[in-house]
């Protein structure tokens, strides 16, 4: 599919240096938004009619929030290089940890490694960035593997420089897989990868995470920004 063919909205715009890291999406829909910008949380209404992020958690020392992923009903882990603490926000608790995830020796084999992750269906699936590639290792119930890890794909663009990042899936299986430097990739169940929006006339600047919308119909797409500017933005893509 063209990006001509791709519906897009721009939701928002930061005018400030922002780096946007990570997204997740609210019960009520709205929006949580992990950023680089001195550890700070910002809570997005996409369906406001003039969308402005509020800051709803600043960690003091923070220099960066990484991924996020609800835990509880509108209760998130936070990973970042920070000390262990809480915060809440409206009638919903924050907590954050420093920890990260495991398969530290596969992410010690290149500058970044293990990138974005998810567990489905038994699986913990996540990006290697340094390897470009898509993976999942299946998993019991407490997390710990109980198989080999299994390449799921590799993206044939990655002598073009650009690598997976953090991904979503639909309630159909599809891996939604954001691509520096402007591009998303949907995988199937099976491995198929084809370019969804990308390339010339992009919306999409450094598109660093997304999440699938309950419905299906649309992708909210966390986005860094231009290269040493990093004015991130959140851009809505609606799906086919």
């Amino acid at each position: 599919m063209s990006t001509a063919t791709v519906k897009t909205r721009t939701i928002y715009h930061f005018l400030e240096p922002t780096f946007i890291e990570n997204i997740v999406i609210r019960p009520n829909g709205h929006l949580l938004l992990t950023t680089f910008r001195e550890g700070s949380v910002y809570n997005l209404d996409p369906n406001a009619a003039s969308p402005e992020p509020e800051l709803v958690a600043k960690l003091p020392g923070t220099t960066a929030l990484t991924g996020i992923v609800q835990i509880e009903y509108d209760t998130y882990a936070v990973t970042g290089g920070i000390k262990a603490g809480s915060m809440k926000f409206e009638k919903s608790t924050m907590k954050v940890f420093d920890r990260l995830l495991g398969l530290s020796e596969l992410a010690s084999k290149g500058p970044l490694g293990a990138n974005g992750a998810k567990v489905r269906d038994g699986y913990f699936y996540f990006t290697n960035s340094a390897q470009e590639l898509f993976c999942k290792v299946k998993v019991d119930s407490q997390g710990d593997t109980t198989g080999d890890i299994e390449i799921v794909t590799h993206n044939e663009e990655a002598k073009h420089n650009m690598p997976y990042d953090d991904f979503d899936f639909d309630s159909e299986g599809n891996a939604w897989i954001t691509v520096h430097s402007e591009s998303i990739y949907r995988i199937d169940p099976g491995g198929r990868q084809t370019l969804f929006i990308g390339g010339d006339g992009s919306p999409l600047q450094g598109p660093t995470s997304l999440a699938v919308s309950k419905d299906d119909t649309k992708l909210y797409v966390a986005c860094a920004g231009n290269m040493g500017k990093w004015r991130g933005s959140v851009v809505e893509v609606h799906l086919p």
